[in-house]
């Protein structure tokens, strides 16, 4: 049984062959290591051998870690020179690109409230007038007749619009709020 204590100590943790799924020697494996198929899972479950997959430790000597360490703070300051420099080349970037927008900006006409709203009354005039003239097809009509009397009633008397609870708000809306089609 000795033997046996051998085998199951020789056994390979990084060999995946070797081991199941849970962890356990395979038994076709310890078999053919011992040349012996009466073995049982039983007698391998006697000394209680388990998969180990914690990593060894690599022994280093103060000169190697010292090295090691020197490498690390080499690398670290590389790529804290390599960030920098692409901050450097990111705030470039963005200095061009706001130069590019405000000269494509000082070529459009600057225009107010007042200039919006001359320019689309004078499309909606013209909408109209090509409307009157038969030249475009008029909209057509948003209006949505009720299905009943007393839904027309509802709907133009109280509430049925978007801002539904607006003459007296609903809890949930703080005195002074804005109404829902103003937000």
């Amino acid at each position: 049984m000795s033997d046996l204590k051998n085998i199951l100590d020789a056994l390979d943790d990084s060999n995946p062959g070797h081991w199941t799924d849970q962890g356990e020697p395979r038994l076709s494996v310890v078999q053919s290591l011992s040349r012996d198929d009466t073995v049982t899972r039983a007698d391998l479950a006697l000394y209680g051998r388990v998969r180990d997959l914690t990593p060894k430790p690599i022994p280093l000597t103060p000169e190697a870690a010292a090295i090691a360490a020197d490498n690390a703070e080499a690398a670290a300051l590389a790529a804290r020179e390599r960030v920098a420099a692409q901050k450097v080349t990111v705030r470039i970037a963005r200095k061009q690109l706001a130069d590019a927008v405000l000269i494509w900006q000082g070529s459009q006409p600057q225009r107010d409230v007042a200039d919006l709203v001359r320019e689309n009354v004078a499309r909606e005039t013209e909408r109209a007038l090509a409307v009157i003239n038969g030249t475009a097809e008029p909209e057509a009509s948003t209006y949505v007749q009720p299905a009943s009397h007393l839904d027309s009633v509802l709907a133009n008397g109280r509430g049925g619009n978007v801002n539904r609870g607006y003459r007296r708000p609903y809890p949930s809306f703080a005195l002074g709020s804005k109404l829902p089609s103003q937000r």
